[in-house]
């Protein structure tokens, strides 16, 4: 019985772990602004560059 104890009691403080883990990957998500940020193709014309940045008012992310 004790072992049985001592077993449920390590697999409580991992679930704990791994919870606290998962909470503080799940706020860096929330905090982390996806509308600031538009990503484009790289073959896009800089008119249409140039007129997605003016209509949008926001940074633009460069992809390789």
């Amino acid at each position: 019985m004790k072992a049985t104890t001592e077993y449920l009691k390590r697999l409580l403080e991992e679930n704990r772990r791994i919870n606290r883990e998962a909470q503080f990957r799940l706020q860096q998500i929330k905090d982390y602004d996806f509308d600031t940020y538009v990503f484009e193709p790289p073959d896009m014309p800089d008119w249409a560059k140039a007129l997605r940045a003016h209509n949008n008012n926001v940074r633009t992310v460069h992809l390789p």
